[in-house]
C-alpha cells in the first residue's frame, strides 16, 4: 500500500501521503491515515542516582515535542508498531548526564521497539505483516530538524536486518512505499512537482492501483510536525503548495485541532473539499 512523500526544502521536511488502504488483490479502503503527528515528551528531574532526582540542565521539567510518522507496508504491522511508538514517547525519562537526548537518540529506542512488534507479528504466522516508515521530528541537541527511514533489510542465512538511516541532508525529494517506481518516472520528467500534486497526479490518472483515497499532508512548525486536515483530489484544492489551507483569498493556519475549530469552520466537514482529520 502507499505512496509516501518526503521533501526537504529550505532547511524544512515535510511528509505526504494518500490515503488508500488495500485488501488483498481488488480491495480497498480509502479513508486510512498514513501520517500521525505523535508527542515525545521528555520527564526531566523524576528519576536519577540513587535517591536524588537529576535535572537535565538543557531541559525544562518537561520537554514535548510533536513528531511526525509516515507509515508503509503492512496497515496492521504499521498500526501497531505506530501505537508502541506513541506509547514509548509518552514518558522519557532523563536518568542521568549520560542519557542520549539527541534525537537519534531517541530512534535508537523506536528502533528496539519497531523490531520487536514486527518479530512477535512474525512469530505468529503474520509473515507479510511488516512496514516500513519515516519519522521527521526537530534534534535539540543539534537545533536541526531530521528525517530518519526505518527498514528491514535481508541478511545472509534468511534473517533480519532491523536499521534506520538518516534521509535528506541536503533539500531533495524521496518516495516510499508501493507506488514509488511510478512516483519517481513522474519526477524524472517534471522534478519540480510538489508532493502534494505528485500524489494528486497518481491518483486522479489511476497510476497505481494501491493508491488513492485522499491527501496528507504534514510538515515541521519550529521544533513540532503538524498536520493538514485530508484533502479531497476530486474537487477544487484548497491547499497551496506549501500545505497551507487557503480560503476565499486568505490564508489561514493550518487545521490542528490546537488551532483550528471546525465548528467555526464547517468547510472542514465531510462534504466540503476537506475531510478532517477523523473523518467525520
Amino acid at each position: 500500500m502507499t505512496l509516501l512523500v518526503a521533501k526537504k526544502s529550505n532547511g524544512n521536511i515535510t511528509l505526504s501521503s494518500d490515503t488508500r488502504i488495500t485488501f488483498g488483490d481488488d480491495q480497498h479502503f480509502d479513508y486510512g491515515i498514513k501520517l500521525f503527528s505523535t508527542e515525545m515528551n521528555f520527564k526531566n528531574g523524576f528519576v536519577g542516582y540513587i535517591d536524588r532526582p537529576y535535572i537535565h540542565p538543557k531541559l525544562p521539567n518537561d520537554a514535548k515535542y510533536h513528531i511526525g510518522l509516515g507509515m508503509t507496508g503492512s496497515y496492521m504491522a504499521a498500526s501497531t508498531v505506530k501505537e508502541s511508538i506513541s506509547s514509548l514517547l509518552q514518558r522519557l525519562f532523563i536518568m542521568g548526564p549520560q542519557t542520549d537526548l539527541s534525537f537519534k537518540g531517541v530512534a535508537g529506542m523506536i528502533l528496539r521497539v519497531y523490531e520487536a512488534v514486527t518479530c512477535e507479528l512474525a512469530r505468529t504466522s503474520f509473515e507479510r505483516a511488516h512496514c516500513e516508515m519515516v519519522i521527521v521530528g526537530h534534534c535539540h541537541i543539534e537545533n536541526r530538524p531530521l528525517a530518519l527511514h526505518f527498514s528491514i533489510k535481508d541478511r545472509p542465512g534468511d534473517t533480519k536486518k532491523f536499521s534506520f538511516d538518516e534521509i535528506l541532508m541536503q533539500d531533495g525529494i524521496l518516495c516510499f512505499g508501493s507506488g514509488k517506481n511510478v512516483a519517481n518516472n513522474i519526477l524524472a520528467t517534471d522534478p519540480d512537482i510538489s508532493p502534494m500534486r505528485l500524489i494528486k497526479k497518481v491518483i486522479k490518472e489511476k497510476l497505481h492501483n494501491e493508491v488513492g483515497g485522499g491527501i496528507q499532508h504534514g510538515s515541521m512548525y519550529g521544533s513540532n510536525f503538524l498536520l493538514t486536515a485530508v484533502q479531497d483530489p476530486d474537487v477544487k484544492p484548497v491547499f497551496n503548495d506549501d500545505g497551507e489551507i487557503t480560503y476565499d483569498s486568505k490564508t489561514y493556519l493550518r487545521s490542528t485541532p490546537h488551532i483550528i475549530d471546525p465548528l467555526e469552520k464547517p468547510w472542514l466537514a465531510t462534504g466540503s473539499p476537506v475531510v478532517g482529520l477523523d473523518h467525520q
